[in-house]
């Protein structure tokens, strides 16, 4: 997000010039998809994470019975 908070500025400056417009787009581009590979890896991350979580809370439940 803070390169796209940095490429956003050239276009908030009015800067009109075909290729500062170019590579805004391009790192638009870039920085969307990032953030949606990043999205999807922190989410397979997270969910392997909670899944040992949950393995870990039956674990320590079937240890309490025990």
């Amino acid at each position: 997000m803070i390169s796209y908070q940095f490429w956003k500025c050239p276009v908030e400056f009015g800067a009109s010039s075909i290729a500062i417009n170019n590579v805004f787009f391009t790192f638009k581009l870039f920085d969307i998809l990032f953030v949606y590979f990043f999205g999807i890896i922190t989410k397979t991350i997270f969910s392997l994470f909670q899944l040992y979580i949950i393995e870990v809370n039956i674990i320590i439940l079937i240890t309490k019975f025990i």
